[in-house]
């Protein structure tokens, strides 16, 4: 008996949220950042209209495995980061937030710096981390911006 309660424990626990699962082998700040994301997503039920693009292509390489896998998952993504970029900087703002359009003239300014750092053959899985960072950065920005 004891043994099918301690089955059930394991398999209920297992059962957890995708979120749990998703930022478990994160360690440290990261793993800080994440479970802030994940709050704000709760909270706000994912990013703005206007953001959704920008967010649909970014997120599946924000989220993914740190490191080499998320360096060249950014390298791929980069042209549709830029594309998203240019579609964002047409796009009617959502507010009348006074940083809003130097806000998104940066985050199409981040995407060319990946874009440089990405064809930079002696770039570092480091460096495409940080650059990539900065946009990531850029991109929360404007979603706080776009509640406002």
């Amino acid at each position: 008996m004891y043994k099918k309660i301690a089955f059930i424990c394991v398999i209920a626990a297992g059962c957890g949220s995708s979120d749990t699962a998703e930022h478990s082998d994160h360690t440290g700040g990261e793993e800080a950042e994440h479970t802030e994301h994940a709050e704000q997503s709760a909270e706000h039920h994912g990013p703005p209209e206007v953001l959704v693009p920008y967010h649909d292509v970014l997120a599946p390489v924000w989220h993914s495995e740190a490191g080499e896998v998320r360096a060249d998952l950014a390298c791929a993504a980069v042209t549709d980061l830029i594309a998203q970029g240019e579609a964002l900087a047409a796009a009617p703002a959502p507010n009348e937030h006074p940083d809003w359009a130097s806000e998104v003239g940066l985050i199409g300014t981040d995407a060319q710096a990946l874009a440089t750092t990405c064809a930079d053959e002696a770039a570092t899985v480091e460096t495409k981390e940080a650059s990539l960072n900065v946009l990531h950065d850029r991109f929360h920005s404007l979603m706080e911006m776009a509640r406002d």
